[in-house]
């Protein structure tokens, strides 16, 4: 199987979305993904779901689950559709929510790492500030709240 496929069927894609590029950059520590998608390719309206071309993108970069010890990337043009019912909308991606940095997989991550351990913890393991940690558990707990918030015992709230 191709690395190409491989991180395909990780990430979840399916068309119109292809991996165009894998990068491993040792020096730098850190593995890119570079996603695309074919000039003409239609996406449903996420709102009521009717497919339209692409009207505009926007370069975006997600940080996804280390690939061994590296951190990874994602990166791709995210599209906006322009529906004729409910105008320019962001289309719903497979592996990211919208306005979130990071992958779905790195957010499942962060949140079952929380259960277990302090944010401050969570934070410097996966290398990024705690208040892109909390973002993310404010996220989950305010979408879904099945989650509840319980007092660590050094004050900080774990889930």
């Amino acid at each position: 199987m191709k690395s190409e496929e491989l991180f395909r069927k990780l990430l979840g894609l399916e068309g119109p979305w292809v991996i165009k590029e894998i990068k491993f950059d040792h020096q730098g520590k850190r593995v890119d993904i570079f996603m695309d998608f074919p000039r003409g390719s239609k996406f449903p309206c996420p709102v009521c779901g009717i497919p339209y071309g692409v009207y505009d993108t926007e370069e975006r970069t997600w940080r996804h689950l280390n690939i061994f010890q590296y951190p990874t990337y994602v990166h791709a043009r995210e599209p906006r559709i322009k529906c004729n019912e409910h105008g320019k909308k962001t289309v719903d991606l497979p592996w990211a929510r919208k306005g979130s940095g990071f992958s779905l997989h790195f957010e499942a991550m962060v949140v079952e790492m929380c259960r277990e351990m302090p944010v401050s913890a969570v934070s410097r393991i996966v290398e990024i500030n705690e208040d892109s940690v909390w973002r993310i558990l404010k996220h989950y707990v305010d979408v879904l709240d099945p989650i509840r918030f319980r007092q660590h015992e050094h004050g900080e709230m774990l889930i």
